[in-house]
């Protein structure tokens, strides 16, 4: 009998590679604040853009970034932790 996938390895090396897509969105917005997605991966193959892509929706779930459709692109905005700190405060008052 054939044993089945542990899923669990698949999904560290898939964390890793999201990790590392999420330093390089980081570093590509930082000094700006923010960026459209056709500019982040402008120097990316297809593959890489797709990655670069789902490491941005992880991003966005953990509140790290945010994301506006602008046309047919995605601004990619850093959420700076200071500001959303004290937006939870006022929202907890």
């Amino acid at each position: 009998a054939t044993e089945p996938p542990d899923f669990k390895d698949y999904f560290v090396s898939f964390e890793n590679i999201v990790e590392k897509y999420e330093a390089l969105i980081t570093r590509k917005i930082t000094a700006t604040g923010s960026e459209l997605l056709r500019e982040i991966v402008r120097d990316l193959d297809s593959l890489d853009s797709i990655r670069c892509f789902f490491a941005i929706l992880f991003l966005a779930q953990k509140q790290k970034v945010d994301l506006t459709q602008i046309d047919d692109d995605i601004q990619v905005t850093l959420i700076d932790d200071n500001k959303k700190g004290e937006e939870d405060e006022q929202t907890s008052k």
